[in-house]
């Protein structure tokens, strides 16, 4: 009873991507966030490798596209989904040069190529920012409802009924550096790469306590 709410939701989003409170309104755009890493790994014939058995996808075609329903093998090992085997590492397009991946071992192995997704480092995340959200009666309360924003990392824009306008990054953000993030890792490096993400108070952000005039726009943009 002490909600209201008008906007515009998206079908697997929690919030309104484009909504008004009475005292703010937002909009929010994607932010465009390489949130995956590719790890290539040894095949190993142990059973404490933390890879578990197969799962089982279901995939349903949309009506129209005459294809049947199929259930597509998913293998999980303790770094992620294996996308694919790889019975010769050294032929495979993914160790072509563009990928930067070091020459591997004389004798050649069969690996998996894995995908890690970072939203597996998010599984506390809660969604007590929406009613935060909803209940803001400024933008700088607004901004501070997106400190336990998760996914998927959005830009947002803001305004309140005082007049103020404001900006905010906002979600679980990798930290990368240049030198340390590979298109393809290895297992060695990806096991030792310490994963964590950009802390909110760094992330970028702007309102009008800055200035007093000018305007915000945003965009599906980095």
């Amino acid at each position: 009873p002490d909600v209201r709410c008008a906007g515009a939701m998206l079908a697997g989003l929690p919030f309104a991507a484009v909504g008004v409170n009475g005292f703010v309104a937002w909009g929010s755009t994607n932010l465009g966030v390489d949130y995956a890493e590719f790890v290539l790994e040894p095949i190993s014939d142990s059973k404490s490798d933390g890879r578990r058995p197969q799962e089982y996808i279901r995939v349903r075609f949309t009506p129209g596209f005459r294809a049947p329903l199929f259930f597509k093998p998913v293998i999980h090992s303790r770094r992620g989904w294996v996308i694919r085997r790889i019975r010769s590492p050294e032929s495979s397009p993914f160790r072509s040069k563009a990928l930067n991946a070091k020459p591997s071992s004389p004798r050649q192995q069969p690996q998996y190529l894995t995908l890690f997704w970072w939203g597996f480092l998010t599984a506390d995340s809660s969604l007590d920012f929406v009613y935060r959200m909803l209940t803001a009666r400024n933008i700088f309360e607004f901004r501070e409802s997106l400190r336990d924003f998760s996914l998927p990392p959005q830009n947002f824009v803001f305004a309140d009924v005082h007049g103020n306008i404001g900006f905010q990054a906002a979600g679980r953000i990798p930290a990368r550096t240049a030198d340390t993030s590979p298109i393809l890792w290895s297992t060695p490096e990806f096991d030792a790469f310490q994963k964590r993400f950009i802390p909110f108070d760094d992330l970028p952000r702007w309102d009008s306590s800055r200035s007093t005039r000018g305007f915000i726009a945003t965009a599906n943009n980095p």
